[in-house]
């Protein structure tokens, strides 16, 4: 039992069928896959690959407990994975030719998972958006991890979120493995989210000098308020 709202909302077979078919469109190496889905008993499932390792939220704490930065190799690395599986689902189209118009929405060090054989998987793609799911949110509806929201998403502007709105969620990632630290923290929900819609983070270079010039320009570009200002999806 669980009192998720986004678990509860899985109940709802026709909600159900509608992920499940849409997150078994998505075949990448960087994108946990899925095989199969459907009901036993009225009890539905979804059957995907089995990993062995761990999520990158797991790692970072890790990190932060025992004083130990992740090296650049491993950071750009990680990033660039998860950019290529993105980038894969941003520019997915089907069978007619038309854009699905993906977007993510949940990007968050806990649905990026690290496994012992050294893959970077994205995860959860449940509360995706394509253009064509029959399933809408309610407009001011806030989803996914407050920290690594765009500003767009976190004023709950669902109908504003294209591929840019993931872009701001990799950029806060990539801020934090540089840093050690996320773009905004607050004692509270609503704090972090008025930071993420109202200021401007700390350059990365401010919190942690060593960083390179480049990367910091690359993190910041990500992380800027005007979507049109970012890098225009995943790929790029």
């Amino acid at each position: 039992a669980t009192k998720d709202p986004d678990m509860l909302a899985m109940t709802d077979p026709d909600h159900f069928i509608d992920e499940a078919k849409f997150a078994a469109q998505l075949k990448h190496e960087n994108i946990i896959h899925v095989y199969d889905f459907g009901s036993v008993e009225n009890t539905f499932f979804i059957v995907m690959e089995y990993l062995f390792g761990k999520d990158l939220n797991l790692i970072l704490k890790k990190s932060a407990e025992i004083n130990q930065n992740i090296d650049l190799e491993n950071i750009l690395f990680i990033i660039s994975k998860i950019c290529e599986g993105l980038g894969y689902a941003h520019q997915l189209k089907n069978l007619q030719g038309n854009p699905l118009n993906i977007i993510h929405r949940d990007i968050s060090p806990h649905n990026i998972f690290i496994t012992y054989e050294g893959q970077i998987k994205l995860i959860d793609f449940g509360i995706a958006k394509a253009a064509s799911h029959a399933t809408k949110t309610q407009t001011g509806i806030i989803k996914g991890k407050v920290a690594y929201m765009s500003p767009e998403q976190a004023s709950g502007r669902h109908d504003d979120l294209d591929a840019t709105s993931d872009v701001y969620a990799l950029g806060a990632i990539l801020y934090e493995l540089l840093t050690g630290r996320p773009p905004f923290r607050s004692d509270s929900v609503i704090d972090t989210l008025l930071d993420v819609v109202q200021s401007d983070p700390q350059p990365p270079r401010a919190v942690e000098p060593n960083v390179d010039r480049e990367l910091e320009a690359i993190c910041l570009k990500c992380l800027e308020k005007n979507p049109k200002d970012r890098y225009a999806s995943a790929g790029a």
